[in-house]
């Protein structure tokens, strides 16, 4: 941990340019390596009958991939609607504003998925580092997504987060916020 709070600036530095760090880190040589260390794949397996092991072979089915989503993505979260798969996600630094809420939908469960390519939600005026999304049915039987966020210039570790809602409308190969 005290490694990372050393870091900690150094990787806001870079996250807040990411889009200019990571070509220029590949440019170097052995800086590709340190672009690979920094994927989180997300990976899917499916269950078994018995619901207590394992069939068939893992997947990767998500990886951090898009400028937005910087060094990480985290906290997946399926949803079925419409009949397709939606996974929601977390991406980049939940400790900056670049912190946000990412979208992709495929046909089956273990993809293949297609993201939306700018996060479905990002930092604002009111609230900053949206992240860790689920969905679940609102008061009147709608799809709601709920997720945590920060008062603006407050996020990190040992700050406030707060649980929010949106509604959310489900297209075919879309998903579009609603108000509630």
């Amino acid at each position: 941990m005290e490694r990372f709070f050393w870091m900690q600036p150094l990787i806001e530095a870079a996250l807040d340019n990411w889009s200019r760090v990571k070509p220029a880190l590949i440019e170097f040589g052995q800086a590709s390596d340190i672009v690979e260390a920094m994927r989180t794949p997300i990976h899917a397996r499916r269950l078994a009958a018995d619901g207590r092991s394992f069939t068939g072979e893992e997947q990767v089915v998500l990886a951090n991939d898009l400028d937005w989503e910087g060094h990480l993505i985290e906290g997946p979260f399926v949803t079925k609607q419409n009949g397709r798969y939606w996974m929601f996600y977390a991406g980049n630094d939940f400790s900056t504003p670049a912190y946000g809420i990412g979208v992709a939908v495929a046909d089956h469960p273990l993809g293949p998925y297609v993201k939306r390519a700018e996060p479905l939600l990002k930092s604002n005026s009111l609230w900053w580092a949206p992240g860790h999304a689920s969905v679940a049915p609102g008061m009147e039987g709608k799809p709601q997504l709920f997720f945590h966020a920060f008062f603006p210039g407050n996020s990190g570790y040992n700050a406030f987060r707060a649980l929010l809602t949106v509604g959310l409308e489900f297209g075919r190969d879309e998903v579009t916020l609603r108000e509630i």
